[in-house]
C-alpha cells in the first residue's frame, strides 16, 4: 500500500479538509483497512476499526447490496446522528452494485447530508462514471511480490512458502496469508483453476462447482483464483515466456498450451463472463447456480471465437 497516500488522507480527515466520498482503489485489504480506519477518525478522532460496529453512525455494505439496503441508509441520513456530528459508510467492491444500487447511490451522492462521508472501495474500471465523478480516487495500487512476501514471512512463514503464497495469490495480501495458513483454501484454487482450465479448452465440469460454492465468500474467492489464470495467458500471449512473472506458476504448461491455442478476444469473453458471475453473487443468490451459468458463458465465448 502506498502508505504516503493513506496519511495525506487521513491527515486532511484530522485536519477538517476531506471531501465527502472518496473511492479507495488497489489491493482489496489494504482498501477496505483505509476505509475502516478513516471511518473510525471522523466517528471517534482516533483510529478504533474495533468499534465501529457499535456506531450507529456507522454502515457498512458490499458489492452485493440489494437497493433496498441503499435505500434503508438513505432514510437514516435525513435523521439526526446518534453521536458526534459525522456518519460514515463504508462500501466494499462497489462495483459489484447493480443497476437499481447504483442508481439508489448515485442519489445519495449527489445531495449528501452535512457529516456525511462515503468510502467506497473496488475496481476503478468497472464503476459507473456518474458514480466516479462524484468521488475523490485515491489509488494505493497493488501490493508487489516482495512486500506480500516480506509480511507472510513476518507471520511465520518460510522463506520459499512466502514467495510461492505471494505469486498464487495475484498481488492480494489477504488471499496469500490465506493459502500460506489455510490448507482448504490452497484446495479450493486448486479445483478453481482446473475448472477454469476445462472451461478453456471448450469442456464444461459441473462437478466442481459444489465444492467451490460452499459460501457466497468461497465462490468469490474462486472466481478471484480464475482470473488470475485469464491474467497469466493474457501475459504469455503478450510477452511470450513469462513463466517468472506468473502468478500459477505451477500450471505453467497447461497455461502455455491454451495459450497457444486461444485467441486474446475469447479470453476477453471469458473475464466478462467471470466479472458478471461476481456481481450476479448478490447475499441472495444461489452461488453454485451462478457459477454454473458462468462455465457455460464461457465455453460459450471460446467456442464463438473458435467458430470465426
Amino acid at each position: 500500500m502506498n502508505e504516503r497516500i493513506a496519511e495525506k488522507l487521513k491527515e486532511s480527515i484530522l485536519t477538517g479538509r476531506s471531501m465527502h466520498g472518496y473511492l479507495i482503489t488497489g489491493a482489496k485489504s489494504a482498501s477496505v483497512s483505509l476505509a475502516e480506519e478513516c471511518a473510525s477518525l471522523l466517528l471517534f478522532g482516533y483510529e478504533a476499526v474495533d468499534k465501529l460496529i457499535l456506531s450507529p453512525d456507522y454502515f457498512r455494505l458490499d458489492g452485493g447490496a440489494k437497493v433496498d439496503d441503499i435505500r434503508s441508509i438513505r432514510r437514516e441520513l435525513q435523521t439526526r446522528t446518534y453521536s458526534g456530528d459525522n456518519r460514515a459508510i463504508v462500501i466494499e467492491n462497489a462495483h459489484l452494485l447493480n443497476d437499481n444500487a447504483n442508481n439508489a447511490m448515485l442519489k445519495m451522492l449527489e445531495e449528501p447530508p452535512a457529516g456525511t462521508y462515503f468510502f467506497l472501495t473496488g475496481d476503478e474500471l468497472r464503476m459507473l462514471p456518474t458514480i466516479r465523478s462524484r468521488l475523490n480516487i485515491i489509488r494505493l495500487g497493488q501490493m508487489s511480490i516482495d512486500d506480500i512476501k516480506a509480511r507472510l514471512i513476518a507471520l511465520g512463514g518460510d522463506e520459499r512458502t512466502a514467495e510461492e503464497c505471494a505469486y498464487k495469490s495475484a498481488g492480494e495480501a489477504s488471499v496469500a496469508v490465506a493459502l500460506m495458513t489455510d490448507e482448504a483454501i490452497s484446495k479450493q484454487r486448486i479445483c478453481a483453476i482446473k475448472t477454469v482450465l476445462t472451461a478453456l479448452g471448450g469442456g464444461l465440469d459441473f462437478s466442481s462447482t459444489k465444492e467451490l460454492c460452499e459460501s457466497r465468500n468461497s465462490a468469490l474467492d474462486s472466481i478471484h483464483f480464475m482470473l488470475s489464470v485469464c491474467h497469466d495467458i493474457i501475459a504469455i500471449k503478450a510477452v511470450g515466456n513469462a513463466d517468472k512473472d506468473l502468478c500459477n506458476q505451477d500450471y505453467s504448461t497447461e497455461l502455455h498450451r491454451i495459450a497457444g491455442g486461444i485467441p486474446l478476444n475469447a479470453i476477453t469473453g471469458v473475464i466478462d463472463a467471470l466479472s458478471l458471475a461476481q456481481k450476479r453473487l448478490t447475499p441472495a443468490a444461489r452461488p453454485q447456480q451462478i457459477l454454473d451459468k458462468m462455465l457455460i458463458e464461457i465455453a460459450i465465448a471460446v467456442r464463438e471465437t473458435a467458430s470465426r
